[in-house]
């Protein structure tokens, strides 16, 4: 078990369990980038050390061990830094700081932490991200957006945070802004068209277009709206560079065999299942690394079509229903 610092200024136990930092996940070899999490856990050395020093509730030892960690060239140390000195976002305000914007949110237990800074944040985050980290990168653009949003004093501009997004991105952890909404296809009610059901709330609707499209491949029956929803994201990672994706996703019945697609690079897709396999619209687009499956059914349900996120780790993020 290891220790994990997050935003909320508290620590969490992280089991060993997991997709290993760089390990390639079982569909499309895709790799995932390292993470602060893996590290602590592929680095007991480390986080053995970082515990015992918590744990004997020395706030300035502790924080002088990360420190001396951090300037020896540590990256793990210098992301966990970095991190710490991040401040609270309101949970309910996007880039406003707690608890000034939001004193009715519970307070973070910082006892053990250093006081929030983005200016320290930001050079610690630059050190791990000059080191190639894309975790670090990606985090150290939120962490400017926000130094700048929030008028803190900063040095930095809009053009510094699409630069360190696009190189978090170069080096591995591309965090797309992304939902995704489950439908259900009552196929062959209609025989002859296919509808979206009445039911569906107007910013769900899938485009007339695109129903077309997906009728001329040979669906037809009417569209049911199932659910939306974002990717999950950490409190250090909820602003992902724009626009957002959507990424509609039909199913149609249970899943008889594993299908596997890619994920869009940066485009709104509606990947309908068509007999065996998966029809998309556009039916071509541009791809990142990271796939969707569709899982078989088991005894326990019909099967699922399941996201695979930056980490390397699939989320069933659309059942399908026995009787849509």
């Amino acid at each position: 078990m290891h220790l994990l610092w997050i935003a909320a200024g508290t620590f969490l136990l992280l089991s060993t369990s997991g997709i290993t930092s760089g390990q390639e996940a079982a569909d499309g070899g895709y790799k995932a980038p390292p993470t602060l999490e893996q590290s602590l856990v592929e680095d007991p050395v480390f986080s053995n050390a970082m515990m015992k020093a918590y744990a004997s509730g020395d706030q300035v030892g502790f924080q002088a061990f990360i420190r001396k960690q951090a300037a020896d060239g540590n990256i793990v140390a210098e992301k966990f830094l970095g991190m710490q000195f991040i401040p609270s976002e309101c949970t309910f305000l996007p880039f406003k700081n707690a608890p000034a914007d939001c004193p009715d949110d519970p307070p973070a237990n910082n006892s053990m932490g250093p006081t929030r800074s983005f200016a320290e944040a930001i050079h610690w985050l630059g050190l791990a991200s000059a080191e190639g980290d894309g975790e670090a990168s990606e985090v150290l653009a939120q962490a400017m957006e926000r130094a700048i949003r929030t008028s803190a004093s900063t040095a930095y501009q809009m053009s510094d945070v699409a630069h360190y997004h696009a190189l978090a991105r170069s080096q591995g952890y591309d965090l797309q802004n992304v939902d995704y909404t489950c439908y259900s296809l009552n196929a062959g009610h209609p025989a002859d068209q296919l509808v979206m059901a009445a039911s569906v709330p107007s910013e769900y609707q899938i485009a007339p277009e695109v129903l077309a499209a997906l009728h001329a491949a040979g669906a037809s029956g009417t569209v049911k709206f199932r659910g939306s929803s974002d990717q999950s994201l950490t409190t250090l990672t909820r602003h992902p560079e724009g626009p957002k994706v959507h990424i509609r996703v039909v199913l149609a019945h249970p899943v008889t065999h594993k299908v596997v697609v890619p994920l869009p690079d940066r485009v709104d897709v509606v990947f309908a299942q068509m007999g065996d396999g998966i029809v998309s619209v556009p039916s071509s687009y541009p791809k990142i690394a990271r796939m969707m499956i569709l899982r078989p059914q088991t005894k326990d349900d019909a099967g699922a079509a399941a996201i695979q996120s930056v980490d390397g780790k699939f989320a069933n993020s659309c059942p399908v229903l026995a009787q849509p």
